[in-house]
């Protein structure tokens, strides 16, 4: 393999031949110019002025030298054997925090869960459902089993409880279970249904005696049964009517309102 050097002295010779050959030439011309001059008989001045020769151009020194220049930074660039440069791998951050298959799983075991039986060496407490007629259980969303139920060992917290029974609406609501206690849960399922109440005038309306609203009235979620309704509005005659109030069911009333007679 070529050496450095012989590489830049080739690359150099290459990349000026032209101007060394121009160069020669320029010099071969002014030294044949000279020689006819010698042989010449010696001219009168006027002569010597129209038979003077024009002037060689030669390419300013300082372009060429800046060109020199040039290219002897860029073969060395190119030729001169340059050392391999590894890339830096930056070592790792022993301070920083490692995430670990074990921290991984406490992380998981801190999720809500529905699955709520817990060690017993855990802050716990007990849970007791019951349910009328008898319903499926659900915890946080997790079917847990059917009524009556009983966990001993509960981790304490917040929880929502789902009681479902396919003849009746389901049924919610959030316990809290405190470290050493049972906390007991009761429901009774009902069905509902709806009532609508429009008046002429308006008059307040009562559903067994006990005041509910003023028409236009939509009441939801009332237990299916028997009720006695009543309208009343001062001046008028008082409304009243037995119905029954059936699951699934809306019961519509419309009542006309009558002045009292003296």
């Amino acid at each position: 393999m070529a050496e450095p050097s012989q590489k830049l002295k080739q690359f150099m010779h290459d990349l000026f031949r032209e101007e060394i050959e121009e160069e020669r030439r320029a010099e071969i011309q002014d030294e044949t110019v000279r020689i006819q001059y010698e042989r010449q008989p010696v001219p009168t001045a006027s002569e010597e002025r129209e038979r003077a020769p024009e002037p060689v151009k030669k390419k300013p020194v300082g372009a060429l030298v800046a060109l020199l220049a040039l290219a002897i930074i860029t073969a060395m660039y190119f030729f001169w054997p340059h050392q391999a440069i590894k890339p830096s791998v930056q070592a790792p951050d022993k301070s920083a925090p490692q995430r670990t298959d074990q921290s991984l799983a406490e992380q998981e075991s801190q999720k809500p869960s529905g699955a709520v039986s817990v060690a017993p060496d855990e802050e716990t407490g007990g849970l007791v459902i019951a349910a009328n007629p008898v319903a499926t259980v659900y915890v946080n969303g997790e079917r847990r089993g059917s009524t009556p139920m009983t966990l001993d060992t509960v981790r304490t917290g917040k929880y929502r409880i789902r009681l479902e029974n396919p003849d009746f609406s389901a049924w919610e609501t959030i316990v809290t279970v405190r470290q050493g206690r049972t906390t007991k849960i009761s429901h009774t399922f009902s069905k509902f249904g709806t009532l609508v109440v429009n008046a002429i005038p308006w008059g307040r309306v009562y559903l067994d005696g006990n005041p509910i609203g003023q028409t236009p009235l939509t009441v939801e979620n009332i237990p299916a049964r028997m009720y006695e309704l009543r309208v009343s509005r001062e001046g008028y005659a008082d409304f009243t009517k037995t119905l029954e109030i059936k699951n699934g069911a809306t019961e519509r009333v419309s009542v006309k309102l009558n002045k009292e007679t003296e």
